[in-house]
């Protein structure tokens, strides 16, 4: 009875593991990116990109490829979530998702896909087999839907989305023509006359396409002989409406330019008064701005950085791996400028990296691609794991923002992280020259220019770095002291054009830098910059010897509960500890199961026995 009793029990407790595992990791997921379920996006991820929308048959699909660190990303966000909100009446015909390249799981998919640039939307038709179709992204949920109602209408003329409402003009000469293919259960045919080329009409029929009453087509303006019939005279759009009894009626709007809202509450109140029962939809068909509501609120803040600004090895590392691992990878194929390109950023880092335990590593990697002409993104990862098996310790193990820990996951990280390193670079490169006295003033610079160009994900940062670059000769340098400081007058215009931007984190305001408080000889009496004070400042910040390590008691400070973690701290969640508990008294319960199995049989014989003796 015992042993029946622990297998019973056992069997809970592993169920119970099962259930905090996956809740734990729902949990995860869900903080992770800019969407979750309530944002009308469907979340996508590495297991499920491939079957969701390759095993669609009747619906299309729109996805944004997106990074969760990519500022414009943040920006676009916002608008991703209107425009979902807005057409989430056509989601049996067209669904929208999205899915974070940034997530290390998913970036294997994001290269296969050969997204080179965030965010990108690409349509997929129902049961579509390719990489799917660019869509232009545009500013505004006017333009994201006239490009997918673009597509949606392409699609029905390669003979695709037989279920979906007629999206193609009507061009019969007769609107009772109609009615030949119309069910029985509709009572009115609606027609709205619209200039050509114009989405208004296909955006009004999936609208309305739910109500089982009614259909809706639209006629162009190139139908001749139907607006000199119907005397359109050129106000266009115009609605019409049929009933069964082939009466018809122009129905007033608003003006001669109605929005599409304006003829759908048209619409809606004619159906009303003719006692056709519909659902509200202006909160479906809203175009506002909706709140950007990720998970990410409050109760995830992370630990701010410290009020010190030092250089922690820490974001140098994660900001150097992200950048070889995830951005340069994801180019399918590196070759001519881009793969020169890499050359020049690999060799940079292997010369000029302040962190010697990772320098053998880099220049392995440049030994292994100098002489290449080409490499895949694949291939390039290959030889970098590859690097990772054999060497020693290459990186810390915690891949964890120090200084550019944001208040939210979505802010600071990465960007950050690169400007820290590229400053780094710059700093060791007029060092290092100095020492050797040689004088090569735009080998990092131009490197770093080499790598925005060609491997940086944001592709909107790309387009300002690049025209900034132009507009301030980043190739005219004449020393690398000059270097150093083109880099940190870069990095203030960008500032100063992020400032308030809707990827700026609150908790940590974009300021011109260096802030008085940090170093107030960096500033005139007359607020203009002391470009000595401030190269001084910048090379004793970011030299070899300033740079802050693991077991630096500044960091050790970053505790929140005043703790000192160190490289051998483990870094145990509540969710861990419960684990253990878990598996400590199940290793228990086998323990005393094996010995009433075993044990218990062995004296049970040994009982049978002497009782066989003593008769």
């Amino acid at each position: 009875m015992l042993y029946y009793l622990l297998i019973k029990w056992i069997f809970y407790l592993f169920t119970l593991i099962v259930i905090i595992g996956h809740g734990d990791a729902r949990a995860i997921d869900q903080q992770q990116g800019l969407y979750n379920s309530s944002d009308y996006v469907i979340v996508l991820n590495y297991t499920n990109l491939n079957s969701t929308i390759y095993h669609s048959n009747s619906s299309a699909y729109l996805v944004e490829f997106y990074s969760s660190w990519c500022g414009f990303c943040q920006n676009f966000a916002p608008i991703w979530k209107s425009f979902a909100k807005d057409v989430n009446e056509w989601n049996d015909i067209v669904k929208i998702g999205a899915i974070d390249c940034a997530n290390d799981d998913n970036n294997p998919i994001c290269r296969d896909y050969e997204i080179m640039a965030y965010p990108t939307v690409r349509y997929f038709s129902p049961n579509d087999k390719t990489k799917g179709i660019d869509v232009q992204k545009g500013k505004t949920v006017d333009t994201l839907r006239r490009e997918l109602v673009k597509k949606l209408q392409d699609d029905q003329q390669k003979e695709k989305g037989h279920s979906w409402p007629n999206l193609s003009p009507f061009r019969n000469d007769d609107l009772e023509d109609a009615w030949h293919a119309a069910p029985e259960t509709v009572k009115y045919y609606f027609f709205i006359f619209d200039k050509v080329n114009s989405t208004l009409g296909s955006e009004i029929i999936l609208d309305m396409h739910k109500i089982n009453e009614i259909k809706i087509r639209k006629i162009m303006s190139d139908n001749l002989w139907l607006t000199m019939m119907y005397k359109i005279n050129n106000k266009f759009p115009t609605l019409m409406v049929m009933d069964r009894k082939n009466k018809q009626l122009k129905l007033d709007l608003p003006s001669t330019s109605s929005t599409r809202n304006e003829i759908v509450n048209v619409l809606n109140k004619y159906l009303q008064s003719n006692d056709i029962m519909i659902d509200d939809k202006d909160d479906k068909i809203e175009s506002k701005k909706i709140a950007n509501t990720t998970n990410n609120d409050n109760t995830n803040i992370i630990n701010k950085y410290p009020e010190n600004d030092d250089v922690y090895e820490a974001d140098l590392e994660y900001a150097l791996r992200y950048s070889l691992k995830n951005e340069i990878p994801l180019k399918k194929l590196i070759e001519n400028e881009s793969m020169i390109a890499l050359k020049n950023y690999i060799k940079i880092l292997s010369k000029y990296y302040p962190l010697n335990n990772n320098n053998n590593y880099l220049l392995n990697i440049y030994n292994d691609i100098e002489k290449l002409e080409s490499i895949s993104g694949k291939t390039f990862l290959d030889i970098i794991n590859s690097y990772e098996n054999k060497l020693p310790k290459i990186w810390n193990k915690d891949k964890k923002w120090i200084k550019c820990k944001g208040s939210q996951e979505k802010y600071r990280g990465y960007p950050c992280g690169l400007w820290t390193l590229f400053h780094t670079l710059t700093v060791n490169h007029a060092d290092k020259n100095e020492k050797l006295n040689i004088n090569e003033p735009i080998e990092v610079l131009s490197a770093i220019h080499g790598y925005i160009k060609n491997f940086f994900g944001c592709n909107n940062c790309v387009k300002h770095f690049l025209l900034m670059s132009n507009e301030h000769k980043i190739f005219d340098i004449e020393n690398t002291d000059d270097s150093v400081l083109w880099l940190w007058r870069a990095h203030n215009i960008v500032n100063v054009r992020l400032s308030g931007d809707e990827s700026e984190d609150p908790e940590f305001p974009k300021v011109r830098y260096p802030p008085r408080e940090y170093c107030e000889k960096c500033r005139n009496n007359d607020y203009t910059w002391n470009e000595d004070e401030v190269l001084d400042y910048l090379k004793n910040k970011h030299g070899y010897t300033s740079i802050k390590y693991y077991n630096n008691t500044k960091y050790e400070s970053l505790n929140n509960n005043n703790s000192k973690p160190n490289i051998f701290t483990w870094n145990f969640t509540d969710f861990d500890i419960s684990i253990c508990v878990i598996f400590y008294f199940v290793s228990v319960c086998i323990i005393i199961l094996v010995y009433c199995k075993f044990f218990g049989k062995r004296y049970g014989k040994k009982k049978k026995l002497y009782a066989f003796y003593i008769k």
